[in-house]
């Protein structure tokens, strides 16, 4: 018999796009119900619980000045096409994150990984992680599904200028995107937040 949170979950979000796929089992073995589908999900918009994101991890550390260093084993738990990921520790405090590089935040989700559906996910607090409306804008005139390894990414974050609109987005492959906008931020943004 499936949890409520995995009703929950499937109520929201339906079937996966694709193959359907049991959670990451270190996300299991740290608290995550097993019950929960992993995929990708909205018409590709959300990837969740599957391990396959890990290639991003060694890009933060262009993101020093937002992202704090830590000796746990990260994981990212989900994301969605912007890069915008909910990063989990699989050990340690078990903390879980999320990281915005649209908007260039860091914040710590007041969550554990049994927690994190009922607690967040469903809840208004999620609603920027979840907003798809410029993916829907793109996706009026590409239907292809981009590969796991590629997002619809911001050329310019929100708070260097950029605008929540499609003209302000394009496909590319999320680590090295991740990691060159982290060295061009660290330069401009970092260096700011530093001074203060």
């Amino acid at each position: 018999m499936s949890s409520l949170a995995s009703q929950t979950f499937r109520t929201l979000f339906g079937k996966a796009a694709g193959r359907q796929n049991p959670p990451d089992v270190r996300l299991v073995e740290a608290g995550l119900d097993p019950d929960l589908p992993g995929g990708r999900f909205k018409n590709g918009f959300l990837d969740f619980f599957m391990g396959w994101y890990d290639d991003i991890l060694p890009a933060l550390k262009q993101w020093s000045f937002v992202v704090p260093s830590s000796t746990a084993t990260r994981t990212v738990l989900c994301r969605n096409a912007h890069g915008v990921s909910v990063l989990a520790e699989l050990d340690g405090d078990r903390r879980i994150s999320l990281f915005d590089p649209v908007e260039v935040t860091y914040t710590e989700l007041p969550v554990t990984l049994a927690t994190f559906v009922s607690k967040w996910l469903f809840t208004e607090r999620a609603a920027f992680f979840l907003d798809d409306s410029v993916w829907r804008a793109w996706r009026r005139t590409n239907k292809r599904r981009l590969p796991i390894d590629e997002g619809l990414l911001a050329m310019v974050p929100i708070p260097a200028g950029g605008e929540w609109t499609l003209d302000n987005f394009q496909v590319e492959p999320f680590a090295p995107w991740l990691k060159q906008m982290g060295k061009v931020l660290q330069k401009g943004l970092g260096a700011r937040s530093r001074a203060r």
